[in-house]
This record gives C-alpha cells, sequence and structure tokens, in this order.
C-alpha cells in the first residue's frame, strides 16, 4: 500500500505541472491563427452542455492536456517503466539529464522507444488532473487507515526495549520515502524518547519523531500532518513533534594565533577554496601512518561537487586541485596559512561523512584544544537519550560547548552547498542528534563524553539548537584507526 501512495504522490506532483502549464496555452492561444490555420481553436468559451461545439472543445482541452503531459513527462524523465521498476522510491527517476546530445547511433533505438512509450503513458495519467489524483491519494490513505483499524494491533510498549528500537527503524526504513513527500515541513525523523507538556519531559516511552521546520495547523488524518501513531507490521507506534530548522552541513573561530602543531578544534580548509570546516583529531590507520580527521564535505568539496563521493589512498589523481590542507581556512585568515597536510581519502553515503589527511606530529596535536586527549570510543546505547552529556570544540563555536544526546538514531535531510547550483540533499541514516548549541564551520569536531572524554562521534551537520554526529563506532568500522 505504501509503494502505491508514493506513486499517486509522484503522478499528483506532475498533474499539477502539467494542469498549470496547460492552463496557459488553453487561455494564450485560445482561437488564434498561424497563417489560416488555428493553434487550438476555441478553448474558453463555453457552449450549452452536450452541444456539438462543446463537445469538440472539451476534446480540444483533452488533446492539449495529453500534448502537454507527454511534454512535462518528457522533460521530467519520467518514464513510467522506470517509474514502476523503482516503486519503492518513484520520485528518485525523476530527474534532468547532465547533459543532452544529438548523436544519433541505430543500437539505442529500441530503448528510446520504449522510453518514449513509458513517458507516452505518464502523460496520459498526469493529464487526468490534480483534482483525481488528489482524490485517489486520498481514498488509498482511508483504506490504510481502515485496514490499520480493523487489524489487531499490539502497542509496542509492551516489547523488551532492543525489540522495540529494530522495529522502529524498520518502520522508518519503510515509510520515509512517503512522510518525505507528504508531511508538511518535512525535515527527518530519529526514534526518541516522547516528551510531553509545556515544558517538555521524556515519557520514557520510544517513539518515533519527526523532525519539521515549523509546527503548523494540519487537520489530524489529513496526508500532510503528522500521524498520531504508525503502523508497522502489528504493531502501534507512537509518534512525537520536534522543531529542528533545517538540517545544513556545518561548514567564525577557533585557532587563530596558534601556530604548528594544530590542535583538535581549529579552523581547517583546502588551500584555495574558501569552505571551512573543523580539524577534529589526530589519528593513526592501519598503514601506521598519521592522519586528521574531519568530514568529506569540508577535506573534498570540490570532487563532492563532481559527485566523487569516495577516494581512496591510491586515487589521489582524482583530487580535484591542490591538496594542501591549511590551517586557519583560506575564509578565517588574510595572512599566510600553516600547511598542516595533504588531502588523502575517505568517503561519503547516506551513512558517513569522513574523510583523512596526511599529518605529522610536527603539524598537529594530539590534543583537543580547551579539553584535552581523547580516550576510547564511546558506544551511545538508548540509555544515553537525555542522560549523556557530552562536549566538542568547534572551528566556530569556540571553547567549549556542551549539551546532551537527543536521540541515539535519526534520519535527517541534510543539504550540503547550499545556495549553489551544486546543492545535495541527502537522506542520512543512523546518525546521532545532540540537543547542543553548534555552528556552521563546526563539521569535523569530535564530539566527546563531558566527564571521561571518551570519543562519541564527530558533527557533519547543524540546525536549530541541534547537532547531528556520524558515530565514532561508525568511522571505526569504515577505517580501523587509534588516536595519536
Amino acid at each position: 500500500m505504501n509503494d502505491i501512495i508514493q506513486l499517486v504522490t509522484v503522478l499528483f506532483v506532475l498533474s499539477i505541472i502539467c494542469e498549470r502549464v496547460a492552463e496557459f496555452f488553453k487561455n494564450f492561444f485560445s482561437g488564434k491563427k498561424v497563417g489560416k490555420f488555428f493553434i487550438t481553436g476555441d478553448t474558453t468559451t463555453k457552449f450549452p452542455v452536450n452541444s456539438k461545439q462543446e463537445l469538440r472543445r472539451h476534446y480540444r482541452v483533452l488533446k492539449i492536456n495529453l500534448v502537454i503531459g507527454f511534454f512535462t513527462a518528457l522533460l521530467c524523465h519520467a518514464d513510467f517503466f522506470q517509474i514502476l521498476q523503482n516503486i519503492k522510491d518513484p520520485g528518485s527517476v525523476l530527474h534532468w539529464p547532465d547533459h543532452f546530445s544529438v548523436e544519433f547511433d541505430i543500437s539505442y533505438l529500441p530503448s528510446n522507444i520504449y522510453f518514449l512509450i513509458g513517458c507516452f503513458l505518464t502523460g496520459c495519467f498526469i493529464s487526468l488532473g490534480s483534482k483525481f489524483w488528489h482524490d485517489m491519494l486520498d481514498i488509498l490513505v482511508s483504506i490504510k487507515d481502515a485496514k490499520q483499524a480493523i487489524s489487531p494491533v499490539t502497542d509496542i510498549v509492551s516489547l523488551p526495549r532492543d525489540q522495540q528500537f529494530g522495529i522502529l527503524q524498520a518502520a522508518i526504513r519503510q515509510n520515509i520515502g512517503e512522510w518525505k513527500q507528504t508531511i508538511k515541513n518535512f525535515e527527518g525523523v530519529n526514534i526518541s524518547t516522547k516528551l510531553k507538556g509545556e515544558i517538555p519531559v521524556t515519557t520514557g516511552e520510544l517513539a518515533i519523531q519527526f523532525n519539521v521546520t515549523k509546527k503548523e495547523d494540519v487537520p489530524v488524518g489529513d496526508i500532510h500532518s503528522v500521524p498520531p501513531f504508525v503502523f508497522y507490521d502489528k504493531y502501534r507506534i507512537p509518534t512525537d513533534v520536534l522543531t529542528t530548522g533545517s538540517a545544513e552541513s556545518a561548514t567564525g573561530f577557533t585557532g587563530e594565533g596558534i601556530g604548528p602543531p594544530k590542535p583538535g578544534g581549529c579552523s581547517i580548509g583546502r588551500n584555495k577554496n574558501p569552505l571551512a570546516g573543523t580539524l577534529g583529531m589526530r589519528v593513526i590507520l592501519k598503514d601506521n601512518k598519521t592522519y586528521g580527521l574531519s568530514c568529506y564535505h569540508v577535506l573534498f568539496p570540490e570532487e563532492m561537487r563532481k559527485k566523487i563521493y569516495e577516494i581512496k589512498r591510491s586515487e589521489a589523481a582524482q583530487i580535484v586541485g591542490s591538496p594542501q590542507i591549511v590551517s586557519p581556512s583560506v575564509s578565517d585568515t588574510l595572512q599566510t596559512a600553516s600547511f598542516i597536510g595533504k588531502a588523502s581519502h575517505g568517503k561519503f553515503s547516506e551513512f558517513i561523512d569522513v574523510g583523512f589527511f596526511e599529518t605529522t606530529g610536527n603539524d598537529v596535536k594530539s590534543e583537543i584544544n580547551g579539553i584535552g586527549s581523547p580516550g576510547d570510543i564511546y558506544d551511545l546505547s538508548t540509555s544515553d537519550e537525555k542522560k549523556l552529556h557530552v562536549k566538542f570544540c568547534g572551528r566556530t563555536s569556540g571553547i567549549v560547548s556542551e549539551g546532551i544526546v537527543h536521540s541515539v538514531s535519526a534520519f535527517p535531510d541534510v543539504t550540503y552547498f547550499k545556495n549553489t547550483p551544486d546543492r545535495i540533499t541527502v537522506s542520512m541514516q543512523g546518525l546521532a542528534q545532540l540537543n547542543i548549541e553548534a555552528a556552521k564551520g563546526d563539521s569535523g569536531s569530535v564530539v566527546m563524553t563531558r566527564d571521561t572524554n571518551q570519543i562519541v562521534g564527530m558533527i557533519i551537520a547543524v540546525g536549530n539548537g541541534f547537532a547531528y554526529i556520524v558515530t565514532m563506532r561508525g568511522i571505526f568500522n569504515n577505517y580501523s584507526f587509534k588516536p595519536a
């Protein structure tokens, strides 16, 4: 049912676009001629119902809707066959090609015809109008709700905590695509204990918490509202709403006037690149070399813009421009910056955002600015939510910011390179969410427990009093390391 709802949502959106464009053509070209020939004929004058003139006008409008529907589908790459093949996420099919080619290759003719037929089918469907698809969406949601209402359900609180957590994660992964397209002001979800009261107090009950840019009064039951419960399998899962704002890559200042070796927390960036982030800490990898740790989007911004999302140590040729890492970053100093290393390797995906640069003990200290040396990895658990106090030192926030763990399983939409043509929005998975004051430029900051200096994770994004971190265990599982 969720797959069908997502499909209908995509057709609903495309039908709105088709309708608006068709409306323009119907009004602008109605009755106009090119030479002796009408472009569309009269499409605006209404005649008596069932009269020949009204039937002819009706067919003219249908033909315009079909033509506009086809071209809308073609321009959006909305091949209906591809949409059905990607039914789990039909919106992923829609895209604009990187480039257009006028070369003709007979071997591509069958697939091109197949693609055109798919776009024509999509055009036929979206020409039915947005009201048709909106009504269809309401019917499907009602059927889904009715099915859940008559099915025996179990409150998830009756299960052991670890089992609850696994079911909530599965429910999020199945439904997050639909929520993104339907819920108003949606910015992501996380698993957290439910809050109640004007001064929010935790109930201790695990819930799916919806992150929104702004809370609005949307009638309960409307497809754009946050549901009071999420039904998954045979379980009823409580929900909550949290205003977080938009999550953006955190990329102001600490480290000015500090000569090498630089401590963690200092501003860093690629030479001749204005993007700034934070030096996380010094580590030793499997090759027994010393590296600096930060985010992939801090150390490899130009590579990300070119859609290179992983660089291995043997792939230096993929690095765009100067590999030199400077501190302070280019945007933070008018003086000559210190070269503290050379960009080496890293990885970016919906699960991780981490990069490394080769360095030495003479260039990067083992201590975090104002905090001290990092300890062992601290593995987060649900018992840490609303309890574990953490701290970090960031390029923008300075020495020393403290906060608390809000959720150990967050799924935010994170935007990179906002307000640029290279803007990327990624639905991240498996992050932790901190209730802590962090700012743009703090990306790469290592988060540690307040009392023991154990390393919890690394900040990759911030938004409205919250920070999102890749857990240090997640980084370790991809790149075995030890603090140097």
